[in-house]
């Protein structure tokens, strides 16, 4: 059997309105739709609703209500560290290939500064056999 990778739901968040200064329950869903994306809720461990009819099951309770009015105190910080998280995970990765393609292009010059030298030795042992030569038909033609 396989090993199959499974993402987490992604997490709801509510959104900042801007008029009242406060946190606020949008959905995401639509009335009535078929395919949704099943979401989880930080406002209790373990909550997952999926459909609008749930989502709006799910605000109206209680611990969720307290968990919008506490919100910006206990978790806008670790949602907004979370997401800075993930940037710079995705700038490291960035750069990380950045780095793999500079050593491979070292690596490259490396190998062609390493050939280069050979080249220059096989011309000079060439230059020098020349010259031996050279200097063998003189003695013979003396």
């Amino acid at each position: 059997m396989a090993n199959q990778l499974v993402a987490d739901p992604p997490t709801y968040t509510p959104q900042f309105n801007e008029n009242s200064g406060k946190f606020e329950d949008n959905s995401s869903f639509v009335k009535r739709e078929r395919k949704f994306i099943q979401y989880k809720c930080s406002c209790k461990s373990g909550t997952l609703f999926s459909g609008y009819s749930q989502w709006k099951n799910h605000i109206k309770s209680k611990t969720h209500q307290e968990y919008i009015v506490n919100y910006e105190k206990n978790n806008k910080e670790v949602d907004d560290l979370k997401i800075e998280k993930n940037d710079l995970l995705a700038k490291n990765g960035v750069l990380e290939n950045k780095i793999l393609n500079l050593e491979n292009k070292n690596k490259t010059l490396t190998d062609q500064n390493e050939k280069l030298n050979e080249i220059k030795t096989i011309v000079w042992r060439r230059i020098i056999q020349k010259n031996h030569l050279l200097n063998l038909l003189n003695d013979c033609d003396k």
